[in-house]
């Protein structure tokens, strides 16, 4: 009804007119904040925006929950109001979590406990028509974890669009892309000194911290660290302002650190530090940084938005570079984000002295089938490759690999021998006693 036949109804009835300039200011206040923990953020609604945090090393589960703590803590004593956080493998499910979440939720990327989240959530808090919220109560469908045992193309069949977005989300939600707000941003932090300062290393103890924090915003967007700005505001209300220029720009904390320190050196002031101001000015990365996936885009902002499409239409996981596994099979490799940093690796051959490596393997992919023959003493003595017989001048093995030998369904078993044959290379291959594969070749 209008307001006029309301207030006929209730006379006393008082409403509030939407002041959108006030939330606007407050979504502003709301994204600044944000911003402080990641600069990739999606205005989602007003009230509500998503951060993406994959860019975080922020340990196991338990260090996630600390941070969501102090992430709400922060925003809710700046905005003045509750702060609800979420957290989650995909921006759907960290949707839900914060809608639902008395403070704070981290879901588990473990499916049982996630299946077990999303089955408790009532259709009437995710549907707003309330014809079709009745005809699915009238199936006796009242929570959404109902959803994920039906028959999916039926389901489909009678419910349209909104049927199959239920039915991914009683799944676990698929993977989209965020909305980025992009603006120009500048990477400072102004801090208010509990005590005055009156010494250097007093000043650099304060820095170090928000240096750090600098350092971390400009690299989530994939942009250096070119000059460092520094104002002191002293006791007797003045200030004294630097600017110092990096001849190399750089993400080490300790080359800007060292930069400022000596350029403090000798400074001397007419009264104690009360806070000072600290901005990083970023540049664009160019040839001189040795990271080939920068060098081949001479927008890198425009190549993460690529390889975060491709993720999205390929699933979690599967974009990113190739790196070897530690285990026992050999050629197994798995898939790392390229948004991801590398952790240090430790090399397997690191306990062999220089020169003890032998010879690389460039195993084939796929492999390629071939036939043994075999000698009177169990050894091979020539391989049958492209129906060509190739006579063998030594031999060595064989070496059983085994794995998974605790599961029937993906239990492996792998005899390997190492083949040097007359036309003078070597090779490996593999099998299971019948059938034979060209693994490799050495050198």
């Amino acid at each position: 009804m209008s307001m006029a036949e309301a207030q006929m109804r209730l006379p006393k009835l008082h409403w509030l007119n939407r002041d959108e300039a006030a939330e606007a200011v407050l979504q502003q206040r709301l994204f600044a904040l944000a911003d402080e923990f990641s600069p990739l953020v999606e205005s989602t609604a007003p009230g509500v925006l998503l951060l993406d945090l994959r860019a975080r090393h922020w340990g196991d589960e338990r260090s996630w929950q600390e941070r969501a703590q102090q992430m709400r803590q922060r925003m809710t004593a700046v905005m003045g109001f509750e702060i609800e956080v979420g957290m989650a493998e995909t921006p759907v499910l960290a949707l839900l979590a914060a809608r639902f979440a008395q403070g704070v939720l981290v879901l588990s990327s473990q499916r049982e406990q996630l299946q077990a989240f999303l089955h408790e959530i009532p259709l009437q808090l995710l549907i707003g028509d309330a014809m079709v919220l009745e005809r699915l109560h009238s199936w006796g469908l009242l929570r959404l974890g109902q959803i994920a045992s039906l028959p999916r193309q039926q389901w489909v069949r009678r419910m349209g669009q909104q049927g199959m977005a239920l039915y991914e989300l009683a799944q676990g939600g698929g993977m989209r892309l965020l909305e980025l707000v992009v603006q120009q941003q500048r990477h400072f932090r102004r801090v208010e000194l509990p005590l005055a300062l009156e010494t250097l290393p007093q000043l650099m103890q304060h820095l170090q911290p928000v240096l750090q924090a600098l350092v971390q915003q400009v690299a989530l967007l994939w942009l250096l660290a070119g000059a460092v700005r520094l104002v002191l505001h002293l006791a007797n209300k003045g200030c004294r302002t630097w600017c110092w220029n990096l001849a190399e720009p750089t993400l080490s904390l300790r080359v800007i650190e060292r930069l400022i320190e000596a350029g403090l050196q000798g400074v001397r002031t007419d009264a104690a530090l009360l806070g000072f101001e600290l901005e990083l000015l970023p540049v664009a990365r160019s040839d001189r940084q040795q990271d080939w996936l920068l060098q081949q885009s001479a927008a890198p902002a425009g190549l993460a938005r690529v390889l975060s499409a491709l993720e999205a239409l390929l699933g979690n996981g599967r974009v990113g570079r190739a790196t070897s596994d530690e285990c026992a099979r050999p050629g197994e490799v798995s898939v790392q984000n390229f948004m991801l940093s590398q952790g240090p690796r430790v090399s397997v051959h690191a306990g062999l002295r220089h020169g003890d490596e032998g010879l690389p393997l460039q195993r084939l992919r796929p492999r390629e089938r071939v036939e043994l023959q075999w000698g009177r003493q169990g050894t091979p003595v020539a391989m049958l490759r492209r129906r060509r017989l190739l006579k063998l001048r030594d031999c060595a093995g064989p070496w059983e690999l085994s794995g998974l030998w605790w599961d029937d369904r993906q239990a492996w078993r792998l005899q390997c021998w190492d083949l040097c044959l007359e036309e003078g290379w070597l090779c490996q291959v593999g099998g299971d006693g019948e059938q034979w594969w060209l693994e490799g070749i050495y050198g």
